[in-house]
């Protein structure tokens, strides 16, 4: 089934679905799916080594996700900053189940009347460097993200492309593959890519906890 086909038809089950549960003050019925959990609230996302968090530039479909300083200590994180993770059932282009994935609802966007607003892939894309942005949620496989590790720094990797989350040095936030070692890597080389592969790692947690702002 074609990409812009399966959206299409995904939106009308999941981001129906979606809606109602959110939209209801976080109170959803019965889980449809082993899979499916209550929506946990005030997540803040922060790059690796800084005092930053992801958020879009924007309150509208169509926003950029970027990096950008953390507003208030900790507990003062603003709604402006946080998400709400969200753990839909989500079903990829073969009919399978998507397992161990979430969503990311831009919190001020969780407004009765309204439909939420979710970190997506830029057109679906499943290309390196395609930009992340704000989509009403439909519960498809480019607004879900799985962590690759327990640590507390991860990566995370898009369900629908299987690229990484990874921030550009001017603070906009795409995918990308792994940065990978090359053939007779020299020293200058390998700290080049250690640097490049801490912009792919994030933390997700409370707003009460991390690097506080100014």
């Amino acid at each position: 089934m074609p990409t812009k086909t399966f959206r299409r038809t995904a939106s009308l089950i999941g981001g129906a679905a979606l809606a109602t549960g959110l939209l209801a003050g976080f109170t959803a019925g019965p889980a449809a799916a082993e899979d499916v959990r209550p929506p946990v609230k005030s997540q803040v996302i922060e790059p690796a080594g800084t005092a930053n968090v992801l958020v879009p530039n924007g309150a509208n479909a169509g926003a950029r996700i970027v990096s950008k300083p953390r507003i208030g200590k900790a507990a003062q994180t603003p709604d402006s900053q946080v998400w709400t993770k969200l753990f839909p059932k989500v079903i990829d282009a073969n009919g399978k189940v998507v397992r161990n994935t979430t969503s990311y609802a831009f919190q001020p966007s969780l407004q009765p009347g309204s439909r939420p607003l979710c970190i997506d892939v830029v057109g679906d894309s499943q290309q390196a460097g395609a930009a992340l942005e704000l989509r009403p949620c439909d519960g498809t496989p480019s607004q879900a993200f799985v962590f690759l590790t327990n640590d507390a720094q991860t990566f995370v990797q898009n369900a629908g492309s299987g690229l990484q989350m990874t921030v550009e040095a001017n603070g906009t936030v795409v995918q990308r593959g792994f940065f990978k070692r090359v053939p007779n890597e020299s020293r200058e080389q390998t700290r080049e890519r250690n640097r490049l592969t801490n912009t792919q790692l994030f933390r997700v947690g409370p707003r009460e906890v991390g690097v506080g702002g100014a």
